[in-house]
């Protein structure tokens, strides 16, 4: 008999991934106080909260002790028992099986099988649904060494959980573990050998600062919680751990690092400023964002650039710059899409060379799906992360102000922290006025936020939110290429230069500020003078030296492209 088999023949419920909850047919039961589970090698484990014995349920239930034992496997390699591990809705994740002589193994609820079956499967603690559950319901929660424990301690009426793989592992979900457990009342049970207190001190360390207690016990008798169980002892008569790692092992450090503090000399010493990636629109830092109705261009825009800064080229002027490192997390168009886009404008792999692409991004709203985005980040030594598509990166609802919290928690802050500058692309909602689709918490946290239209001959970029002057206002793009007649490219438009441009152009050029600053470090040399000047038009005066290369040969403000002279002039508009 399996333990299911008993539940269905005492009409009992389901309390949780494989145990119920019956009425007791031993005494007068009106209120379920029988639990049924699994046991460690398969068998049926039963316990009676009023206190009837074994022997007396079995009796009562009409079968015998024997009933109870595991089915006898044909092969002595067959699985003993599976663990399901699921997400907080319930939907399976993975596996653990267990086999004859405790050897386990994991097996992806995808049905992949050999080596790498498990990659990209996210890690998650054990019976997850009834964990979040009672964290909500102020439920104590117990974190132990092996699924069994957690099993022995559901059938007993208590929440339970473990990590998979048991101990030595509570790596693999302690980050997921503190968001969990965050608030809740913990006790860690710790299994009584030096592996075990080692596991159990990592657990006390790791959610110490996160839950609102945290009590390290141990068993009484035998070696386990399902030892001290399996004595007759109750839950209550665990006792607080003696046990301590030997003295000559470390113990665990802490999981996490005090709250850094800004070296104020350093952040004010503008010399280290690193200056614009592209000017008015991409900062390292900065997290800006491209919000577009479907086929505007989007992300053909965000490859242009992407091509662009690989190459060590200004994507508006063709200029040479110091190449940049991206990572380019694609949602959008997907690998095929890409190569026909790279290879119609004659791009191979030497000319990629410093990009590093991938159309499977994980769910960025998760802490799994973060820190392998900031991990590749930094393997590749990106300047530039681009996300095309964020809708398509999470596993949240889009109108959930949490799923854009936990989106930027976990992916896009690190990266800024970082020095990274983000770029992401998002759809429009069907309320144009109101931007991006989904919660408004995507426009409350980006630097920028700027919306693309299609134009006569291009694109316009008009700036609708942002935290910083660094950002240009408005920018209109002239996009060739489009006749399919060359590769496609952007230029500036002749009247994307405000007034009072060239006048600045002079006044830089005048006080000597080098022609490849950028905006922080030209502003440290208009201050050594005493000169002021606004921030757009010191950004537009920066853009357009840069644009121009070739200027001193030739009088402000004439020459092919560079607009009208009177709509540039005017230096009352800079002072």
């Amino acid at each position: 008999m399996i333990a299911v088999d008993l539940a269905e023949r005492l009409g009992a419920r389901s309390s949780g991934e494989g145990s119920w909850s019956a009425l007791c047919p031993a005494h007068e039961d009106r209120n379920p106080s029988l639990s049924i589970a699994t046991g460690e090698n398969g068998g049926v484990v039963v316990h009676c909260h009023a206190g009837c014995s074994t022997a007396d349920v079995v009796a009562a239930a009409g079968l015998a002790m024997l009933d109870l034992a595991p089915p006898k496997q044909a092969n002595d390699d067959q699985p003993i028992t599976t663990y399901r591990y699921t997400d907080e809705a319930g939907v399976p994740l993975f596996e653990v099986v267990r086999h004859p002589r405790k050897r386990f193994h994991q097996r992806p609820a995808n049905g992949r099988a050999g080596p790498g079956a498990m990659s990209g499967v996210r890690m998650v603690l054990y019976r997850l649904p009834a964990v979040v559950k009672a964290v909500q319901d102020g439920v104590t929660v117990f974190v132990v060494e092996g699924e069994k424990d957690a099993d022995n301690l559901t059938a007993a009426g208590w929440c339970a959980t473990t990590a998979p793989m048991g101990a030595g592992k509570w790596s693999r979900v302690r980050d997921h573990a503190r968001q969990v457990l965050a608030g809740a009342e913990v006790i860690v049970v710790a299994d009584r050998d030096e592996p075990g207190y080692r596991h159990a001190a990592d657990v006390v360390a790791s959610l110490r600062d996160v839950a609102s207690s945290v009590l390290l016990v141990e068993a009484a008798e035998g070696k386990d919680v399902s030892d001290h169980l399996a004595a007759g002892l109750t839950v209550e008569q665990l006792v607080e751990a003696a046990g301590e790692p030997p003295p000559d092992t470390e113990s665990p450090e802490p999981a996490y690092e005090p709250v850094p503090i800004v070296d104020w000399a350093e952040l004010f010493d503008r010399s280290v400023v690193d200056d614009a990636y592209v000017d008015g629109l991409l900062h390292p830092g900065r997290w800006t964002q491209f919000v577009a109705a479907a086929k505007v261009g989007k992300s053909t825009l965000a490859m242009h650039l992407t091509t662009s800064l690989a190459r060590g080229r200004d994507p508006f002027t063709n200029v040479e710059r110091t190449p940049l490192r991206v990572l380019y997390l694609d949602a959008e168009m997907g690998r095929l899409d890409v190569y026909e886009r790279l290879s119609a404008a004659q791009f191979g792999p030497a000319e990629l060379a410093l990009v590093a692409y991938s159309d499977m991004p994980p769910r960025c709203d998760e802490i799994q799906g973060g820190t392998a985005v900031v991990s590749a980040a930094k393997l590749n030594q990106a300047d530039v992360v681009i996300l095309d598509g964020m809708n398509g990166m999470v596993s949240g609802a889009e109108n959930d102000d949490l799923t854009w919290r936990n989106m930027f928690d976990y992916t896009i802050a690190p990266l800024k922290r970082a020095g990274i500058a983000v770029l992401s692309t998002d759809n429009m909602g069907k309320d144009r006025t109101r931007g991006s689709r989904g919660s408004s918490v995507k426009t409350d946290k980006a630097d920028a936020v700027f919306e693309l239209a299609r134009i006569d001959g291009g694109i316009r970029l008009k700036r609708t939110h942002t935290r910083t002057a660094s950002m240009v206002a408005e920018l209109d793009l002239h996009m060739f290429g489009i006749e399919g007649d060359e590769p496609i490219g952007y230029r500036v438009a002749p009247n994307s230069w405000p007034l009072g441009t060239l006048d600045a152009v002079k006044v830089l050029d005048d006080v000597g500020v080098p022609a490849d600053f950028g905006r922080d470090k030209a502003r440290r040399e208009l201050n050594l003078v005493g000169v002021k000047m606004r921030d757009t038009v010191l950004s537009a005066a920066i853009r357009y030296r840069k644009a121009h290369p070739s200027r001193a040969a030739q009088p402000p403000g004439t020459g092919a492209g560079t607009g009208d002279p009177e709509q540039l002039t005017g230096t009352g508009q800079w002072k």
